[in-house]
Parts: C-alpha cells; sequence; structure tokens
C-alpha cells in the first residue's frame, strides 16, 4: 500500500520543519542527501534491472545477486544524474545541444548496464537459460481450448500428458518438451513458483507467489484435470519436496519466505508442521488424481541442493550420503505412495549421483542455474529417466 510511505514520508518532513528533530542530522548527512539526489534516477533504473534479472533467473533471487542489483542500481543512477540529469536541470543553454549528446550518453548507459548484468547472470549462473515462461491460462477458468499457450510437443496430438509443478517445473520443461516431441505427445505445462503442486494446502508467509498457490488457480487446476480426466494419459508431479518439508533456508537462515504449507487444520509456523501438511497433502492429491480420476501419477523427485549458488568459490559438492539424508522424509511418503497401482517415483540420484560426490558440472559446463535448479543441459542429463517410462 503506498499510503504508508507517503504519510511517513510527509510526518518526517513536518517533524524537521523547525530543525529540532532526531532525523534531522541523518537525513542531513551528506550519504542521504545524495540518495536523495539521485532518487529519481534510482527510481527509473531498479525496475528495469530487476525485471531483466528476473527474465533470466528461475525461482528467487540469491543474496549475491540481490547485491549485485542494488549496486549496479545505484552505479548507474549516479551515472545518469551526473550525465543526463543534472546537465538538463543546471545549463538552460546547452539544453538544445545537450538533448542529443545526453541522449546518446542515456543510450551508451543503457547498452552498458545491459552488457554487464547479461555477463555477470552468465558468470554468476552458468548456462542459465529462460526454459518456460510462467503462463496465464490457469488463472482463469480453463479448458482443452483454451489452454493453447500452456501446451507444447505435438499439440495436435490426442496423446496428452500434463507437467504440473513449481519452478522446479519451469526448469526441466526442455526435458519433457523434447520428450513430447519425440513420443509424438502432447504436453500440457502447469507451474507457478514457490506453488506446491497439491491440492488444498496454502502458503500464508505472504512473499512472491505465496498468494497465487490457492484460490481461484489451484481450484481451476484441479476442475482442468476432472473436466479431461479421460482424455489425459499421465500426470508428472515436479517440484523442489524437500523446500515443503524444511522451509526455504539459504545461508543457513530461514527466508521470510518460508514456503511453510498449511491446511485447514493447520496453519503452519514451524518446518515440522509444513512437513506434516506435505505429507497429508501429497497423499490426498495423488489419491484424487490417480484414483478417482484414473490417471497415472508420475512424481520426480527433486534433485541435490547444493551448498551455494553454482559459480561460486570453494562450493564443495553434495555428496551422494548427503542428497540421501535431504530426500530422508520426502523419500518415506514416495515408497508408501507406490505401492499403490499407477504410481511411479523417478529418482535422478544414479545421474546427478553416480559415484560419492553429486555432480555440479559435466566437464567445463554447469549442470545447475543457482544452488537447487537444474539448468538446461542439467535438465537434458535425466533424459533415460523418461526414456525408462514411455
Amino acid at each position: 500500500n503506498a499510503l504508508y510511505p507517503v504519510v511517513g514520508s510527509a510526518l518526517i518532513i513536518y517533524s524537521g520543519e523547525r530543525g529540532e528533530s532526531f532525523l534531522v542530522p541523518i537525513l542531513s548527512h551528506k550519504v542521504v542527501r545524495y540518495i536523495g539526489l539521485i532518487s529519481f534516477s534510482l527510481y527509473l533504473w531498479h525496475w528495469s534491472i530487476i525485471a531483466f534479472a528476473k527474465n533470466l533467473i528461475i525461482g528467487e533471487f540469491s543474496f549475491g545477486l540481490q547485491l549485485f542489483i542494488l549496486t549496479l542500481t545505484f552505479v548507474l543512477s549516479a551515472l545518469s544524474y551526473h550525465f543526463v540529469e543534472k546537465p538538463f536541470r543546471r545549463d538552460e543553454k546547452l539544453k538544445a545541444f545537450l538533448q542529443i549528446k545526453n541522449g546518446l550518453i542515456a543510450l551508451s548507459i543503457l547498452a552498458i548496464a545491459s552488457l554487464v548484468l547479461f555477463t555477470f547472470l552468465k558468470l554468476y549462473f552458468p548456462n542459465t537459460q529462460t526454459q518456460h515462461k510462467d503462463t496465464n491460462c490457469f488463472k482463469s477458468k480453463a479448458t482443452m481450448e483454451s489452454v493453447g499457450e500452456c501446451s507444447f510437443g505435438d499439440t495436435q496430438s490426442k496423446k496428452i500428458f500434463v507437467l504440473y509443478g513449481d519452478s522446479h517445473a519451469s526448469a526441466l520443461y526442455p526435458l519433457f518438451e523434447s520428450f513430447a516431441k519425440e513420443n509424438s505427445m502432447k504436453g500440457i505445462f502447469i507451474s507457478l513458483s514457490g506453488c506446491a503442486p497439491l491440492f488444498d494446502i496454502r502458503r500464508e508467509d505472504g512473499v512472491g507467489n505465496a498468494s497465487n498457490c490457492t484460490g481461484e488457480y489451484a481450484k481451476n487446476i484441479e476442475n482442468f484435470l476432472e473436466s479431461n480426466a479421460k482424455e489425459i494419459e499421465h500426470l508428472y508431479l515436479v517440484a523442489r519436496w524437500t523446500l515443503y518439508e524444511r522451509g526455504y533456508i539459504l545461508n543457513g537462515r530461514l527466508q521470510r519466505a518460508t514456503h511453510f504449507l498449511s491446511d485447514s487444520e493447520t496453519n503452519s509456523t514451524t518446518a515440522k508442521q509444513s512437513a506434516t501438511v506435505l505429507k497429508k497433502a501429497l497423499f490426498a492429491t495423488v489419491n484424487k488424481i490417480n484414483n478417482e480420476l484414473h490417471i497415472p501419477v508420475t512424481i520426480l523427485k527433486n534433485a541435490p541442493t547444493l551448498h551455494g549458488d553454482i559459480g561460486k568459490r570453494g562450493l564443495k559438492n553434495v555428496t551422494r550420503e548427503e542428497y540421501l539424508s535431504q530426500l530422508n522424509y520426502t523419500d518415506k511418503i514416495f515408497k508408501k505412495l507406490v505401492q499403490s497401482d499407477g504410481i511411479t517415483v523417478l529418482s535422478p540420484i544414479d545421474i546427478l549421483c553416480p559415484k560419492e560426490e553429486c555432480l555440479m558440472y559435466d566437464g567445463n559446463e554447469a549442470l545447475y542455474r543457482d544452488d537447487n535448479h537444474l539448468n538446461h543441459k542439467g535438465a537434458m542429463m535425466l533424459k533415460p529417466l523418461l526414456k525408462l517410462k514411455k
């Protein structure tokens, strides 16, 4: 709500009207005053940079990336303030001449900024590629005819499967797209970052897509599957399951975007409660899809979570034993689920952890885009898993 900062700013200005407020020396400091001078440039630059980064990166921004974006925003804002904004304001006689000159400078700064940001993201997240945009077709009532933008593979085929998941489904999109084309199948893509592909759950941390994970969006997906169950041959559930069990841990600390799952009976405030809701929701969701709608379900376990973002200096490989420990809780759930006919669980462990240590690179090429999402190359390495389950 924009009202709060506006009222807060007005109160700060009012309190310092007579120069007696304790805020006066703070707000009069040359650093704070300079930030005020470049504030318009900050406003113009920050959203463009963030939007550009979001187009390249799937999932949450790491602390390192946030720090880089903040630094780049300040540098570019200072440059545009001194070379574009300031000359226009102070020298009326040169305005006509500077309109062309500073316009060229502004374009040059924009081009350099784009190159710097793109280069940094390529180095910080090697081989990153945006695989599939988040689609809006399930934000409103969806039918088989209305999900064209969410379809891939052989879109005219009558052999249909659904890829349903969070941002990890998006990261593995090239794998499933290849699978669909090779088998002349039509895939339907359902993915929303940070939203577990489960029915009747919610996220209440209020960060990112949390508010979109339930309500109309989730109900539309459920209704779509119910209405088209006879046409759908298979459904793949893909998610970072351990995220909803343990919460979003970064640098050893639980983040504000906890990703804890709640349901009608439990408002989760701890990882233990979220893990319990995850277990119950997995059983309920898979039971409905497989036993009630008679759609076979394949669950794909998430890849190992690294000790830090790929490309970080000194980053140690996750061991096979550590990966098994990460999956300890969800594996117990999956072992019970596969006892029912029509349910399959696929694990990437023998591909990504063929020896004692799990892979982060194939030669000099990274397999991850951050600390948990596989990139294009990493996703395509899992192709043998789907080949076995045609």
